[in-house]
């Protein structure tokens, strides 16, 4: 009996996980193969200003990279952490936050680098629609001959400000390649001796998980088991053929997949797997939304792109897990009688 009761306890544990905080607070961005240092750039203050045809008047823009910004911080209602911020007249809007942020990788053709600060959700705005928050972006192009330069800048969609740059910092740089060699010493009778050098071993790169929009759905592939859930008419269906729907405009579905692909079509649909959580919603907001900063995009690759992991729920991938466990502990008590 009594190891039974320890089965049934290790079985509720398993839900249980383990996250990681990656961080761009260096503004040094390392891969395998090169860097990216933008620490240069670092804890300066600039300052962009753009007509804005809907409102009618010139906006200006004030930011900092891979810090907070004095003039933002000081002027927005004293929000901690404030990157950066819009100015409308006499009112100062935060568009970034600190401790909001990610980084990716080549996130476009001619860019190196993109860095993403969403706002502090603190300051709300109604122009904003569903998203209701003001967010922004900084597309790096490497250019040896220029410090730093705002080339273009863009709202898209509403309430994402991008801003495009060109800087001899966003040049990537290779890593230095270590060739192992052996340093020969000498005993008085000149016999030589060989010390063999160390070879550094190369640290596992982690499981690649990818999420991409595609037919007015999303596909996620993932080693990891893979929770999807749909809101409204949805239709998910695993890389084993497993499939799971609702046709219901205001029903909802929990699907998982235990193999290593899941593809649901729907207009609010909702995947996790490991520490990522990719989502579509044609009502909010265009492109894959990644760990709630939207990217802009429609493909997200963990081998190249870094976010800071959400700190959620997981609600209905904890749902799932914790049925799985009931059902064990229903049929150890059904043998036990």
């Amino acid at each position: 009996m009594k190891n039974y009761l320890i089965l049934i306890i290790s079985l509720i544990v398993i839900v249980g996980r383990v996250k990681s905080n990656p961080t761009s607070d260096s503004c040094i961005f390392r891969t395998s193969d090169y860097t990216i240092d933008l620490s240069p750039l670092k804890n300066q203050s600039y300052y962009f200003s753009a007509y804005n045809q809907e409102f009618h008047q010139t906006l200006s823009y004030t930011f900092s990279l891979c810090s907070k910004n004095i003039f933002c911080q000081n002027n927005v209602s004293f929000v901690e952490g404030t990157q950066s911020c819009q100015t409308e007249g006499g009112t100062n809007y935060e568009i970034g936050n600190v401790n909001n942020g990610g980084f990716f990788l080549n996130p476009a053709p001619n860019n190196t680098i993109q860095i993403a600060y969403n706002n502090s959700k603190l300051q709300t705005s109604s122009i904003c629609g569903n998203l209701g928050y003001r967010n922004s972006t900084y597309s790096f192009k490497c250019n040896p001959f220029v410090d730093f330069s705002i080339n273009e800048f863009s709202e898209s969609p509403k309430c994402v400000y991008n801003f495009f740059i060109e800087s001899r910092y966003a040049c990537p740089i290779p890593n230095p390649t270590l060739t192992p060699t052996y340093t020969p010493t000498y005993t008085p009778t000149y016999t030589p001796t060989y010390t063999p050098t160390h070879t550094p071993t190369q640290t596992p790169k982690p499981s690649k998980i990818s999420c991409r929009v595609t037919n007015s759905g999303i596909t996620v592939n993932s080693p990891q088991p893979i929770y999807c859930k749909g809101y409204g008419p949805t239709n998910c269906k695993s890389s084993g053929g497993s499939t799971c729907s609702t046709d219901n405009i205001n029903g909802t579905i929990n699907c998982s997949s235990p193999s290593t692909s899941i593809y649901c079509v729907g207009d609010n649909v909702v995947c996790e797997t490991s520490d990522v959580e990719c989502s579509i919603n044609v009502n909010t907001h265009s492109g894959l939304k990644v760990n709630d900063i939207v990217l802009g995009s429609d493909i997200y690759d963990s081998s190249l792109h870094q976010i800071i992991p959400k700190e959620k729920d997981s609600s209905f991938a904890n749902t799932i897990k914790v049925s799985l466990c009931f059902s064990a502990i229903f049929i150890i008590l059904s043998l036990l009688l």
